[in-house]
């Protein structure tokens, strides 16, 4: 853990992968991912190309990908893999 991951009080052994923490509780044989982002109202636009993506396989399907356009989202922030602070 590093100085930008969320402390945890509960959980033994949390361990930093992507923007998420992955929290183990061994004492119940469970584990858990918390993820710290954005609330969007909609869809942000750089999310765009996914909705009109041509896709090789039949999932999602239209019907999926409509609801998905009209439901809010959160937004995790994503460092460079290669950056030597923060990611």
């Amino acid at each position: 853990m590093d100085k930008y991951s969320p402390p945890s009080f509960h959980a033994r052994y949390p361990l930093r992968h992507g923007p998420c923490v992955m929290l183990n509780y061994s004492k119940y044989g469970k584990d858990s991912d918390i993820g710290i982002g954005l609330k969007c109202s909609s869809l942000p636009n750089d999310s765009l190309e996914w909705i009109s993506r041509k896709r090789n396989s039949y999932w999602p399907n239209q019907l999926l990908i409509n609801k998905i356009k009209v439901m809010p989202c959160h937004a995790l922030p994503v460092g460079y893999v290669q950056s030597e602070d923060c990611h």
